[in-house]
């Protein structure tokens, strides 16, 4: 019964806030267990049927620094939330590296494989990217650059930290190219022969994959 008196509050009225005024231990329990998520399951149908743009909304502060040859209101679902345009706060901590300054237009922060595949599917059917070099970060430590740009797209992959030690004894060490020696587990560290702390871990495991392969060659490494 409350359900059905409380949805046209949210459709229709547009209400975001629902407060119990009881003090009654049960019913504060039933309304919280049952009540709000039935409420919540129903306003999606509803808003599904009534086709309502769910979607984050943009404030137009933030529209207005958009940079041009982006689409972004065409960002997969999967990204945009966790999307970060010139206009957002948290764009002055994504849109530089340690080495390297830059203002990109959009960073797309995937968080597994699945959302890496959309990422650079969305990329690479954007006009920017014909002007600007798509840029991939990992730890962000790259000397090149390449990492962030002006105007264009970066796919950041830092989320993608996961550390597995494959073989202990034979050094073998699976790394996501977010993964940073600073908050890799002992083990890996170990297991990868190498102690870099707040550097790239990918970039120090091929670094002792090479100097494994020199040392049995009889080649030198500097």
């Amino acid at each position: 019964m409350w359900v059905e008196q409380l949805l046209p509050l949210v459709l229709d009225e547009g209400v975001s806030t629902v407060i119990l005024a009881s003090d009654d231990e049960a019913t504060t329990r039933r309304f919280a267990e049952e009540v709000v998520p039935a409420l919540r399951d129903a306003t999606a149908r509803g808003r599904a049927a009534a086709g309502t743009d769910t979607g984050r909304v943009v404030p137009a502060a933030v529209r207005a620094r958009r940079r041009a040859g982006i689409a972004y209101d065409a960002v997969p679902p999967s990204l945009a939330e966790r999307a970060v345009e010139p206009g957002d706060a948290a764009h002055v901590a994504v849109r530089s590296t340690y080495l390297r300054g830059g203002a990109p237009g959009l960073v797309l922060r995937p968080r597994d494989t699945a959302e890496v595949v959309e990422a650079l599917a969305f990329a690479r059917a954007q006009e920017v990217t014909r002007r600007v070099p798509l840029s991939i970060r990992s730890g962000g430590h790259g000397i090149s650059g390449r990492s962030t740009n002006d105007g264009g797209i970066v796919v950041d992959l830092g989320a993608l930290d996961a550390i597995e030690v494959l073989d202990e004894r034979e050094r073998l060490v699976r790394l996501g190219p977010g993964a940073r020696w600073a908050t890799s587990p002992p083990r890996s560290r170990r297991a990868a022969g190498r102690s870099r702390p707040a550097t790239s871990a990918a970039s120090a495991s091929a670094d002792s994959r090479r100097r494994a392969a020199s040392a049995s060659s009889g080649a030198r490494t500097g």
